[in-house]
């Protein structure tokens, strides 16, 4: 099988360790993407790889298209191990570990992105920024902090 994928960089892998074995390549040889066999099997819940190029930085602005048709591969991919792993250990909720925030749940949920469209980890960086900004920069919060009332365990100095 054979994907294009980005490959910008100056870096790559010379010799990989034991345990690894390469997956893809560039044409002029350098490795690309790498994975451990026995810790590498999305539909059983393993994923582990390494990879040389940036998915994450191939998409068109303000859309879900990405510039390379193989960066999104990488993504579905893990979400697939994720649902399994899930499916394997049980309900989500055995494993807090696991589970994921009620902001970006509900965003996944009104989005589809279970699916995958590819924003995954953009859109949990950015949910995750606003809501802690929201949070942190509430009246009531600020007020506290510079009150020095921050609760149980305040050292006032």
């Amino acid at each position: 099988m054979e994907m294009e994928v980005n490959s910008y960089h100056h870096q790559g892998v010379k010799r990989l360790a034991a345990r690894f074995v390469p997956m893809a390549y560039s044409d002029d040889g350098l490795i690309e993407g790498f994975y451990d066999p026995e810790c590498y099997d999305p539909e059983e819940g393993k994923f582990i790889v390494g990879l040389q190029f940036h998915p994450e930085r191939m998409r068109r602005p303000e859309s879900d298209d990405f510039d390379y048709p193989g960066c999104p591969l990488p993504y579905q991919e893990f979400v697939q191990a994720v649902k399994a792993y899930q499916k394997k250990k049980g309900s989500i909720g055995r494993n807090p570990r696991l589970e994921f925030s009620p902001l970006l749940e509900s965003k996944w949920e009104e989005e589809e992105l279970m699916g995958f469209k590819g924003r995954s980890f953009d859109l949990l960086r950015t949910l995750e920024e606003e809501e802690l900004s929201k949070n942190w920069n509430s009246r009531k919060e600020t007020e506290k902090f510079e009150r020095g009332d921050l609760g149980t365990g305040n050292l006032r100095g």
